[in-house]
């Protein structure tokens, strides 16, 4: 029996599919959930700083624990691994929109955030791949 490839180039094609909708579901989703917490610190007129980092950080766990779970519904299987591709995704297209806007991109914030968009980006997928048992 030959093997043609073709069921390789199939699973890629069908990876890099569902990380790039669910990448772009988790980007339009951290936005929106910024823009919301943006608008609540601004009509509190008073709120401690040191909220707002941790504030970033939930938000964007929970972006991208939606993106993962959203690719591993995509890919019908490996959600623990797509999800956290999904996540690492997610870290670096925000890393280059900080890089590029001209934000303080250090590299200990970018160490910091890693696993948060890893482990929450896994733990959607790995939501999303748990069969129900009847």
């Amino acid at each position: 029996m030959k093997h043609t490839g073709r069921s390789e180039e199939n699973i890629w094609i069908k990876i890099i599919r569902s990380l790039a909708i669910s990448a772009g579901i988790g980007i339009i989703l951290c936005a929106g959930l910024m823009a919301v917490a943006a608008w609540g610190i601004v009509s509190l007129h008073s709120i401690p700083k040191a909220i707002i980092p941790a504030l970033i950080v939930g938000i964007i766990a929970v972006s991208s624990l939606l993106s993962g779970f959203i690719a591993a519904k995509l890919m019908g299987k490996r959600g623990l691994f797509m999800g956290a591709g999904c996540g690492l995704v997610l870290c670096f297209v925000f890393w280059a929109a900080v890089l590029i806007y001209g934000g303080s991109g250090s590299l200990a914030g970018f160490l910091t955030r890693i696993p948060v968009f890893i482990l929450a980006g896994a733990l959607g997928g790995y939501l999303a791949s748990i069969k129900k048992r009847k």
